[in-house]
């Protein structure tokens, strides 16, 4: 099962040449749109069905899917893998781009004296922590997979290695590359 384009929008292959000069539907805020609606409809159609799953490919395209889900759905992300050694020898992903922060009552003092809550307790900012993501390679990973991967660029080696492990589609992974 693939995570089909939102209704009303044009598919095909085009030159980055070509899409530059183009005005909407295929300028980059549309294929932003575009993106945020594939998301969405992964989210709202496939996730629901799982508890957790894994996202095939730590590089650049999984990293996006996964900054993209709400935070319910990274929750859901248990690891992602790959085949490139590089990247699992790295072990994790850490989300660096989390700068969300929230408010906790520090156990000493506190410092400025405007930094109190409703109830006059002082409060204070702390980093939230940092998500870290395993990263496995493709046999010591567990379905169900969304697979980032695009098709036919391997020469057949990813569809090799995705058919080695027997799975369903539409059960066990889908696409959204």
């Amino acid at each position: 099962m693939r995570v089909p384009e939102p209704r009303g929008q044009v598919r095909g292959r085009w030159s980055p040449q070509h899409l530059a000069s183009l005005s909407c539907p295929f300028s980059p805020g549309c294929r932003t749109t575009i993106w945020t609606h594939r998301v969405h409809f992964l989210e709202e159609q496939a996730l629901p069905r799982w508890a957790s799953f894994t996202i095939w490919n730590a590089g650049k395209q999984g990293r996006r899917l996964y900054r993209s889900l709400t935070a319910a759905s990274q929750h859901k992300v248990v690891a992602f893998c790959d085949v490139d050694e590089n990247k699992i020898r790295k072990g994790f992903y850490c989300y660096e781009d989390t700068q969300g922060r929230f408010w906790h009552r520090p156990q000493g003092p506190c410092l400025h004296e405007e930094s109190k809550d409703s109830y006059g307790q002082p409060i204070s900012l702390q980093e939230r922590p940092k998500p870290r993501i395993p990263i496995l390679h493709f046999r010591a990973a567990q379905p169900p997979f969304v697979i980032c991967v695009k098709l036919d660029l391997t020469g057949g080696e990813f569809e090799d290695n995705l058919r080695s492990l027997h799975l369903q589609e539409g059960q066990d992974f889908l696409h959204f590359s």
